[in-house]
């Protein structure tokens, strides 16, 4: 018999055929980086979403900019808002396989997050460490005594001088389709806004039944974001 060990075959999704991990949970959200946190001018979105955009003034100058910038980035809108966040193999899903360079809307980067970088004053940050393009997280919503999972990707994020800020879009087993993105941004005079712009419709399945009643929560954690810095 010969000691050449024998390569398995791989399946037809070009996994092998003994694979006992799942794959990583697609994108739905249709368009990744479709709420352009880069840009100051949100162009036209793609059509069947819900579109969305708010604005407001967190405050001014230098400290208040670069609180709210280290934030945003940090997923604090989202923590501050209710909610918390689990890793993507936390158990809470199927466990997420890492993929090749973790690009934004291919497979998911779940390498070990990185020492959190200090905050804006020099200190440690104790928070969430930085959000990183391509990441996966899933975002926990309680909902009285249940607990909604959302899975996620980050599928952009920007940190300039005078813009940060970051979207995700849906993985399959949300109960909506779409994308979130929140912005920090310092005009010339020194006042510092945050915008929340989103797309939504309908996640397919069964899970399109959920939607009346994500539409119905949404003014009611879009306030909460606003208000959150």
């Amino acid at each position: 018999m010969s000691g050449r060990r024998r390569r398995r075959k791989p399946s037809a999704h070009g996994r092998p055929s003994g694979c006992t991990q799942p794959a990583p949970a697609p994108l739905t959200c249709g368009c990744p980086g479709a709420t352009r946190p880069a840009d100051a001018v949100w162009d036209p979105t793609p059509a069947g979403f819900r579109r969305h955009e708010a604005v407001t003034v967190i405050g001014r100058g230098e400290e208040a900019w670069r609180t709210a910038a280290e934030a945003v980035l940090r997923w604090e809108v989202k923590l501050r808002s209710g909610f918390s966040l689990a890793p993507a193999d936390s158990g809470l899903e199927p466990r997420q396989d890492r993929g090749p360079g973790g690009e934004p809307g291919g497979e998911p980067d779940n390498t070990p997050d990185p020492t959190p970088e200090p905050g804006p004053d020099g200190t440690p940050h104790k928070g969430e460490a930085r959000v990183r393009a391509g990441e996966d997280r899933i975002v926990l919503a309680r909902l009285g005594p249940m607990v909604v999972r959302e899975p996620v990707r980050v599928v952009a994020v920007v940190d300039a001088e005078d813009r940060a800020g970051c979207a995700y879009g849906t993985r399959a087993g949300h109960p909506v389709c779409g994308e979130e993105a929140w912005v920090m941004s310092r005009d010339a005079h020194g006042t510092v806004r945050l915008t929340l712009r989103s797309l939504t419709t309908a996640a397919p399945g069964l899970r399109g039944l959920l939607f009346p009643g994500a539409l119905a929560l949404q003014p009611l954690y879009r306030r909460r974001y606003l208000r959150s810095l």
